[in-house]
């Protein structure tokens, strides 16, 4: 005969093992997601190099190239989030099948979800923000 401390505990072993795999996935996936957003808006930055340029030599300062490229960054987050946000409204029967004892519709979950995505995707795009801010013009308009 066993304890039932003993089946108790081999019983919630398996459910937090398997909620620790999920955990782990799911910040695998919000660092995929970053590294994904980093590298649309460093590339953009890139390629839209002597459009900087010519934006600081009619006169944008930092902060207007920086804003500009937050902009683009929160644009495309937020697009990615309305698809994410229908996408799960669309497939909440089958994620509440499963979840057991969790409502498939939790307003302060997704509220939640929305607010990191836009967190991850302002920390991820600050560095070329930061970057198309320092470009030098005359570099940035002989490259054209």
């Amino acid at each position: 005969m066993i304890p039932l401390d003993t089946f108790l505990s081999d019983t919630i072993s398996a459910r937090r093992t398997a909620a620790r795999l999920g955990l782990a996935f799911a910040f695998v996936s919000l660092g995929l997601a970053a590294l994904g957003v980093y590298g649309l808006v460093s590339y953009s930055v890139t390629h839209r190099t002597a459009e900087f340029g010519i934006r600081a030599a009619l006169g944008a300062s930092r902060r207007d190239l920086i804003r500009l490229v937050m902009t683009y960054c929160l644009r495309l987050a937020g697009i990615g989030i309305l698809v994410g946000l229908a996408g799960t409204l669309l497939l909440s029967r089958l994620i509440a099948s499963f979840l057991d004892g969790i409502p498939s519709f939790d307003p302060a979950t997704f509220a939640g979800a929305v607010f990191l995505l836009l967190v991850i995707a302002l920390a991820a795009a600050s560095g070329p923000a930061i970057r198309a801010a320092q470009v030098n013009t005359v570099d940035a308009l002989r490259s054209e």
